[in-house]
């Protein structure tokens, strides 16, 4: 491995490409050095072309992936969990959130650069207690994380257009044996002694979604359509009143 790639994630492309240019350049010289007795003018043709055909695909094939390495690590979802957190901790009275309630002029973060071709209207609406998030990549590869307060850190996997997984696979798997998608009404437990009720069918929310606050009293409504947040949403304080209410729009892919 040439002593640039020693520096890790940090190293430019260019500088990747660059040492393994070097790399190469020694060992031609050296095989040339080798050879030097047997030397031919047709042979010294062949091989080189052959050497220099090899070592160019060879180049590309490890700049491609590098580039998708840096765009993979450079996407914007850590920030925006960041933000999510933070909304939440100053806003306890909200259950969801929505790209334009974070994003934008006078909001957590004013705007947000994709770097390859991924649309974050993607991850909305958010749910107060969501730990999995999922961006779609324009070439359609997928970049999963999920966020626990269990394992106090993050799961990271990166998910090709086939389905093959990369990365945290093995965490990744051991995270979705604990959810519980059986159909019927399930329910957690917030800070304070809120209560979610979220209704599942077929291995995703499907229906009517309640939150309460700890004495029972209702505190939002909403409904799930195909496992996303959909429609009608409002929010009431405890004495019954409609503190703020909203439509649900599911993103679609190319939307």
């Amino acid at each position: 491995m040439p002593w640039i790639a020693a520096v890790g994630s940090r190293a430019r492309s260019g500088d990747i490409v660059l040492s393994w240019f070097l790399a190469f350049g020694c060992v031609l010289w050296l095989l040339a050095c080798a050879l030097r007795p047997y030397w031919r003018p047709r042979w010294i043709v062949a091989l080189v072309s052959t050497l220099v055909i090899g070592a160019a695909a060879f180049f590309a094939v490890r700049l491609f992936e590098h580039r998708r390495s840096s765009q993979d690590q450079s996407i914007s979802t850590y920030q925006i969990r960041a933000a999510i957190d933070q909304y939440f901790v100053e806003h306890p009275h909200r259950v969801f959130l929505t790209y334009d309630d974070l994003i934008g002029p006078r909001r957590f973060l004013k705007g947000l650069n994709p770097v390859a071709g991924e649309d974050y209207h993607e991850l909305f609406p958010v749910r107060a207690d969501t730990e999995l998030m999922s961006i779609t990549m324009g070439d359609g590869r997928k970049n999963i994380l999920i966020f626990t307060a269990k394992n106090d850190g993050r799961i990271v996997v990166h998910q090709s257009p086939e389905g093959k997984m990369t990365g945290a696979v093995a965490a990744y798997r051991a995270w979705l044996a604990v959810q519980d998608p059986r159909d019927g009404v399930h329910v957690t437990t917030r800070p304070q002694g809120r209560r979610f009720e979220t209704t599942w069918r077929g291995g995703v929310p499907e229906g009517p979604f309640r939150a309460t606050y700890a004495d029972g009293k209702l505190w939002a409504e909403a409904t799930y359509v195909h496992g996303v947040p959909s429609g009608r949403h409002v929010v009431y304080d405890r004495a019954g009143k409609i503190i703020y209410e909203t439509d649900f729009v599911p993103w679609r892919l190319g939307s």
